[in-house]
């Protein structure tokens, strides 16, 4: 039978029928994709401090939603040469990975050193879920001279802050310039004029920090201009500088 023989009213159902199957097709092929796309947590780097507390580091495959982590304690175990070992573990979001540093030193380094993380519910701003490393067994990152001391240090803004911020001056130090002036009160105070009501500076938060979303040149929640800006005459931040404003967050913003 012809086509043109059929009611429209078959016609138009037989449409809509395709239409629902075509886009059930494309959701499934999506839902596989999204779940193809999961990436593994990589096995962890281990470096000793200057006070000989071991720290851990895995590297992330994207930036975690701080919303999906719970209670980070609970989901990692480390076990160095045989027995339980205590610490703290956290985001670090300047790296892109998940640390963990012991509470107390070791007497020596440890020739074994097994990190268990469970890592179900965690997933990325973009929705990714991230999956267990391909090993539990943590390897040497650097050879132990000379220490990793970055997180053994606590940061404080006027010693350590203020300085790496000099270079934003010109812009945030000028008088009829509309970007407030970068001191302690007011990164304290500021609130984020993209998402109304967010502190720029959360005590002991940076996950929560507008802060660093605008710092970090590739943060899927920035929602603004990356600072510095391309158009200035200032060169973005360097990794160290990064890590510096993140770790005086972290020790809770101190003066």
């Amino acid at each position: 039978m012809h086509p043109s023989a059929y009611p429209p009213q078959r016609v138009a159902i037989a449409c809509v029928l395709a239409l629902i199957t075509l886009a059930y097709a494309g959701c499934a092929e999506d839902l596989k994709g999204a779940s193809a796309s999961a990436e593994a947590l990589s096995p962890a780097l281990m470096s000793m401090l200057a006070d000989n507390r071991l720290l851990l580091r895995w590297t992330l495959p994207d930036y975690v939603d701080p919303g999906t982590l719970g209670d980070l304690g609970q989901r990692v175990e480390i076990l160095s040469d045989g027995a339980r070992t205590y610490g703290r573990t956290y985001p670090e979001l300047a790296t892109r990975s998940l640390v963990f540093v012991s509470s107390f030193p070791l007497e020596r380094p440890p020739e074994s050193v097994r990190a268990n993380i469970e890592l179900d519910g965690i997933r990325t701003y973009r929705g990714r879920s991230i999956e267990p490393p391909t090993s539990a067994q943590a390897s040497w990152a650097v050879p132990l001279e000379p220490p990793d001391d970055h997180p053994a240090r606590t940061y404080r803004f006027a010693d350590d802050i203020a300085p790496l911020l000099a270079p934003c001056a010109p812009c945030h130090g000028a008088p009829r310039n509309i970007p407030p002036a970068l001191t302690y009160t007011a990164l304290r105070e500021a609130r984020s004029k993209r998402v109304p009501g967010a502190p720029l500076v959360v005590s002991r938060d940076p996950l929560r920090s507008r802060l660093l979303f605008v710092l970090l040149p590739d943060h899927p929640d920035r929602r603004g201009t990356l600072m510095p800006p391309p158009y200035a005459e200032a060169h973005p931040l360097p990794l160290d500088t990064l890590l510096a404003i993140e770790g005086w967050i972290r020790d809770g913003a101190l003066p």
